[in-house]
């Protein structure tokens, strides 16, 4: 398993998380919320650390064996 991050309710859309997004996994949908996309996400948690409404939040992830 490994970290991905998402968004939880609470996102003020501040955008932090996605400047410091070293992939460019985030994207922000207008009046709503940003959304990480989970095949992008490396899980070093930068967009976590960075958002001041503690929206991100680090869950697990079965990953895939070939």
């Amino acid at each position: 398993m490994r970290s991905i991050y998402r968004v939880r309710g609470g996102c003020t859309l501040c955008a932090m998380c996605y400047y410091v997004c070293p992939t460019k996994a985030i994207s922000l949908k207008p009046n709503v919320t940003a959304v990480i996309d989970a095949e992008k996400c490396i899980g070093c948690g930068q967009c976590a650390d960075n958002c001041q409404a503690e929206a991100i939040v680090r869950v697990e992830r079965k990953t895939d064996i070939h």
